[in-house]
């Protein structure tokens, strides 16, 4: 075929493509935009809408309390932006995530077709465009779908600038760096992922000087968006007694108290136990005959005993990710286990990892957990340091998560010595580095909306092991006797895998995410709340209370942030449980940072300020999901509120939502 012909061809499949991704687009489009503004505030789209009322007021993001929110500063001055230009209501405020969304899926193609070809460009857009998860933040009015398209598009910038060497796409990747993060402060992970590019060998000296500064930069801008957020959350000196030190800043006396803590936990537990101690021997009896066997040079023990030092502090996970890393930068693939000092290593990682096992399964408060339980508990804690996020995703998507681990593992496999892919070196690299990243948020175990940025990555590495498979199915049906069948079969076998595997497109969820009503169900693993088990009312509610309240009632409410912007009145906030994290001490009183509504705290504050209402009436606005599922509030205020069934005069859309009216008292 002549070049001419080839070029022709080339310039066709390429219009073919823009034009499906054009087509994508425009589903997504609609399926983000459909009844966008149909459901009230949820899921802490309330905080941005305080601060976009708080930016259209001052200027600035500055709360009623006086607090300035500076937190996804870049998120909360487009919310400010759409708030002026359509109004200050719901479908303003989530129209920059289904923009930033849309984008995302136009990054993530491109991609794709980077890092691998167009097929899986292709394939990663479709599951972005149709994704029940990417719909639910694309139509939430949070910073996650804006920093899960300035993470991916900064990703694309450095594999362009950094690994192809195109000094505009480096400028425009260190541009979308600080744009991530001010957009999350996780974006300050690009900062680590510039670091390791620089470490790599084929790097001059000039490159390294330069990617060593964008990271210092990106970093410190990481930490100074941090201060600043810790710094917005003070409340002013005139509004807190001398002896009540504000919650939010309590960071700084943390350093060491975390070091502490990570090691106190293993330390607990009886680290220099006889178990433990036995196998300290075979240990030690087994690495003698190894080094009589394979003799290692002084340098090579590094590796098994930096593993060994972490193993011994039950940290299980961390042995697994130094061996996971070193195999990745020396460009062996699993060939690297070849190497005594990794195979040394892994051995030990292995051995120590049944043993914390079963001893975690023999001893201590789990022993008499049924099996199940006790081995979840076993293997949380072993991936407690950094929390093994990827959990995450393997908990939301099945299928998807092994489909996506096992291209990972042929991806990792793959990546053997000077004629591997600096594609494949790089998705592996920024993929492990993200996670790792993620897993030292001080969480209880997982927050799913942590990993969403990461979800294109995961998209791609799914869509590439997909079409590898089959590319693979492919050849094996040309040599047999279905070769003829060939065509026919392979696009509806290819259509059944993909519906069945890939969660993230089932047509149930994406239809209860867009066509959601009030009480319908919601997903915790992939909705922007993970405390919530259905889609609140809170606008009914506060609505009812502002239309039959006297000016000078009492209002009290358990969400008292989304119910002050539907009702405009709110003065005392019930939360009987862990209220002193979100709010700050004036005396012997508690108030919330955001509004500076008084929190009342027990059942007897509660019956308290009722019996002092006088002639005036009291109002109390129950929200789905605190009552349900007793989040925040004790037994005693639902107990108290049982009791006051007689007094319920309105039930919310969700079904779980009340209003409760105390008639005024004699004057």
């Amino acid at each position: 075929m002549k070049i001419a012909e080839v070029r022709h061809e080339r310039d066709w499949n390429n219009l073919g493509t823009y034009l499906l991704l054009a087509v994508l687009l425009v589903a997504g489009l609609a399926l983000r935009s459909w009844r966008i503004g149909y459901l009230n505030f949820w899921g802490d789209e309330d905080i941005t809408a305080l601060a976009a009322k708080g930016i259209l007021a001052h200027g600035y993001p500055k709360f009623p309390s006086g607090m300035i929110y500076f937190r996804s500063m870049l998120t909360t001055y487009m919310s400010g932006a759409s708030a002026a230009l359509f109004g200050l209501n719901e479908m303003a405020l989530r129209l920059p995530s289904v923009c930033f969304s849309l984008a995302t899926i136009v990054v993530a193609f491109f991609l794709g077709r980077r890092l691998f070809s167009p097929q899986v460009g292709l394939l990663a857009a479709f599951i972005l465009t149709f994704s029940h998860w990417e719909l639910e933040f694309g139509r939430h009015a949070r910073m996650y779908a804006i920093f899960a398209f300035f993470y991916t598009f900064a990703l694309y910038a450095i594999y362009r600038g950094v690994y192809e060497r195109q000094r505009r796409w480096l400028a425009l990747g260190f541009a979308g760096a600080i744009c991530a993060v001010f957009s999350h402060v996780l974006g300050g992970t690009l900062g680590i992922i510039y670091l390791a590019a620089a470490l790599h060998p084929s790097r001059s000296q000039a490159a390294r000087v330069q990617l060593v500064a964008m990271a210092v930069v990106v970093i410190f801008a990481a930490h100074a968006e941090f201060w600043l957020v810790q710094y917005g959350f003070q409340i002013s000196a005139e509004l807190q007694s001398s002896n009540a030190a504000s919650n939010s800043l309590r960071w700084g006396g943390e350093g060491l108290a975390f070091l502490a803590r990570y090691f106190g936990d293993t330390l607990s537990l009886q680290t220099w136990n006889p178990p433990l101690f036995w196998l300290g021997i075979f240990v030690i009896g087994f690495v003698y005959w190894y080094q009589r066997t394979e003799p290692l040079q002084a340098r090579q023990w590094l590796l098994p005993m930096s593993t060994m030092f972490l193993l011994l502090f039950h940290q299980v996970l961390w042995a697994a990710l130094v061996l996971w890393f070193y195999l990745l930068c020396r460009g062996k693939g699993f060939y690297g286990l070849q190497r005594p000092a990794a195979r040394l290593t892994l051995i030990l990682i292995v051995v120590f990892g049944i043993f914390w096992t079963i001893y975690g399964m023999t001893v201590g408060e789990k022993a008499h957990a049924d099996l199940l339980e006790r081995l979840w508990a076993v293997l949380k804690f072993q991936s407690e340091r950094p929390k093994f996020y990827y959990m995450g995703l393997l908990r939301a998507f099945p299928a998807m998560a092994i489909v996506a681990g096992l291209g990972l593992l042929w991806l990792f496999h793959s990546n053997v010595g000077p004629s591997s892919s600096p594609a494949v070196h790089f998705l592996l690299l920024v993929f492990t580095l993200s996670l790792v990243a993620i897993g030292f948020i001080k969480t209880d175990w997982v927050e799913y909306r942590l990993n969403f940025h990461l979800n294109p990555l995961f998209v791609i590495i799914f869509a590439a092991a997909f079409v590898r498979l089959f590319r693979q199915f492919a050849n094996w049906l040309q040599g047999t006797a279905l070769a003829p069948l060939r065509s026919p079969i392979m696009i509806p076998a290819m259509l059944g895998v993909l519906l069945l595997t890939c969660e993230q497109i089932y047509p149930e969820r994406i239809a209860n995410v867009v066509a959601r009503e009030y009480g319908g169900p919601l997903d915790a693993r992939t909705a922007p709340g993970s405390h919530l088990l259905l889609m609140p009312d809170h606008q009914g509610p506060a609505q009812y209370v502002k239309h039959h309240a006297a000016p000078h009632d009492i209002v009290i409410a358990m969400d008292w942030l989304e119910q002050s912007f539907y009702g405009g009145k709110i003065d005392y906030w019930l939360r009987s449980n862990h209220y002193v994290e979100q709010s700050y001490q004036t005396r012997h009183e508690y108030f919330d940072f955001y509004t500076s509504t008084q929190v009342v705290a027990r059942v007897e504050d509660l019956k308290r300020l009722i019996a002092r209402r006088g002639a005036r009436a009291a109002w109390i606005v129950t929200a789905s999901p605190y009552t349900e599922m007793h989040l925040h509030v004790s037994q005693a205020v639902l107990d108290y509120l049982a009791q006051l069934e007689a007094c319920r005069v309105y039930r919310g859309r969700d079904g779980k939502s009340f209003v409760y009216k105390i008639p005024a008292g004699p004057g």
